[in-house]
């Protein structure tokens, strides 16, 4: 790549010089901004982060799991499970054929542990829209849970 100055022979004029110089700055001043918005955006989530780990106790502690704040927008309590691939080779078994009967086994053979817990967690919420209580799929069961707080 050649030198801006060395531009095929011809001379730089000082107004192109300029340019370039201008355009430069106005570079780095933008990059200066960014860099500044993200430190005030990491400062900002961590303000939420505190708000939702004081709030979260709160509302479970009240049974609640949405509120509706005049003005504002809904607070909602999100809980996911997460599930783990079977070890054993009956459980195994059971969860690869609950996934043909689905037709989601050649998807889902090679699950990775997000996109299986995504799947447990979808498969659960249509059973509960369908008014299903109890709810499995062979093979696998639930092996933590965690809760996030969403603000819409």
């Amino acid at each position: 790549m050649k030198n801006f100055f060395e531009h095929e022979g011809e001379a730089v004029t000082a107004e192109a010089l300029k340019h370039v110089n201008d355009l430069c700055k106005d570079g780095f001043k933008q990059k200066r901004c960014i860099d500044d918005l993200k430190i005030n955006l990491r400062r900002e989530e961590e303000k939420l982060g505190k708000i939702q780990a004081e709030l979260m106790p709160l509302l479970k502690d009240a049974g609640l799991t949405k509120i509706e704040i005049a003005g504002c927008g809904k607070v909602t309590v999100d809980t996911k499970l997460s599930v783990k691939v079977p070890k054993e080779p009956a459980d195994r078994d059971a969860f690869f054929r609950y996934l043909r009967d689905k037709g989601l086994f050649d998807a889902m053979a090679t699950i990775h542990s997000a996109t299986l817990n995504s799947f447990y967690n979808a498969e659960l919420a249509a059973a509960k829209e369908e008014g299903r209580t109890e709810f499995k799929i062979p093979g696998l069961e639930p092996s933590g849970e965690w809760s996030t707080l969403k603000f819409k």
